[in-house]
């Protein structure tokens, strides 16, 4: 499958909030009421913008998931922000 070439290809890291040195950028919204699987197949333009002066070593990525139309709301996040 593509994801586990994926996974093999790419490292994965556990980010400290403190190594956080940008503020983050939205890059793609889904309502997965009205979207199609066409959808899931884009690009997007994003702007980083640094909170402070340092050197950077990677890229974090991470998503951010919502159910707000449920009879009790429910998230979850994989961001380094998100605290459990």
């Amino acid at each position: 499958m593509v994801w586990q070439m994926i996974l093999h290809m790419v490292p994965l890291y556990a980010v400290e909030t403190s190594q956080i040195c940008s503020r983050p950028a939205l890059m793609r919204t889904f309502d997965i009421k009205t979207m199609k699987k066409e959808d899931a197949d884009f690009t997007s333009s994003f702007v980083i913008t640094t909170s402070r002066k340092d050197y950077v070593h990677a890229l974090v990525a991470y998503f951010d998931v919502f159910f707000n139309d449920c009879h009790k709301p429910i998230g979850f996040s994989t961001s380094p922000m998100c605290v459990l």
